[in-house]
């Protein structure tokens, strides 16, 4: 996968020695989005030979002066590793994206992320690009503008990996009956990050309980369900507690998701429109249990 650099952040005012904090956050988030899939962030053509902060990225590849052997290595190592400069007509100018009506600004690397799904990475040497969203407006091929709010990565944070998931595209013909653990290969990095072992111990039921459902719904989430705090709550009573999602993001939203609280590995129950019970399944959808049982069955 590979992501654009929000062109409009790419200017440093000042020095770039002064503001070198913006480049090491970048660096970190690049590091982290890098675990999750994300091989390369497109930049603006040209992008090496124009000066941020004072300096000119290209001369950073001989000894200079301008930056100390650290900081310029690190410089270096970004360029080679994460960064790539865009191809001639990329992304194109299909898409247009605009923070007014009247499409006098247009940027095409937002344009491009709204249709596809995907988010911007923006560098933070300026406050205006330290948020979640822009929100602007859209449109193909200079028709008709829709409203829009397209995502924005800064930072790294616990939550990045559901800002990379191009939700609208994937699942769009998906069923979740039949696919609900599709997003395997983020999991997986996902569950990296954590303390995550299938034969993990606990020492209380409550640890255990938390460490599931913790974990349990960041998966869930991950591959487009969404919790239901309702059917949650009519399913819950003293004694049993349901962490209960539905499939929000699919083709169709009436397939129900339950964490399985009884096993240390993080499993899940699956369950039709009607609440009844399909079959039992791992985080990576995996089939422990493909009998159906009318114990595990939920009130919708």
């Amino acid at each position: 996968m590979e992501l654009y650099l929000n062109e409009r952040s790419f200017v440093c005012p000042g020095s770039l020695g002064d503001r070198w904090e913006s480049v090491t956050r970048f660096t970190d988030l690049l590091r982290e989005l890098k675990a999750f899939g994300v091989e390369r962030i497109v930049c603006p053509r040209g992008y090496k030979r124009k000066a941020l902060g004072g300096v000119t990225l290209a001369s950073c590849y001989p000894p200079s002066e301008l930056l100390t052997p650290d900081r310029r290595n690190e410089l270096i190592t970004l360029m080679d590793s994460s960064l790539r400069e865009a191809k001639a007509g990329e992304p194109g100018v299909k898409y247009e994206f605009s923070t007014c009506a009247d499409f006098k600004e247009v940027s095409f690397v937002l344009g491009y992320a709204c249709a596809t799904d995907l988010p911007v990475v923006s560098l933070t040497f300026d406050a205006a690009f330290e948020k979640d969203l822009f929100d602007g407006y859209f449109r193909e091929d200079g028709k008709r503008a829709v409203k829009v709010a397209v995502r924005n990565v800064y930072q790294k944070t616990e939550g990045l990996p559901l800002n990379l998931v191009p939700f609208a595209k994937v699942l769009k013909r998906r069923k979740a009956e039949q696919e609900p653990m599709w997003n395997v290969e983020m999991v997986s990095a996902y569950l990296k990050r954590t303390d995550y072992s299938p034969q993990k111990k606990f020492k209380t039921a409550e640890e255990k309980q938390a460490y599931l459902i913790e974990h349990g719904t960041f998966i869930a989430r991950l591959n487009g369900w969404a919790y239901h705090s309702r059917i949650s709550a009519l399913n819950s009573k003293k004694g049993v507690l349901r962490y209960i999602f539905y499939s929000a993001k699919f083709r169709s939203a009436d397939t129900y998701l339950s964490i399985d609280l009884e096993h240390e590995d993080i499993r899940f129950e699956l369950c039709d429109y009607d609440g009844c019970h399909l079959r039992e399944i791992r985080w990576d959808g995996t089939v422990t249990d493909g009998v159906p049982k009318k114990n595990h069955n939920i009130t919708v």
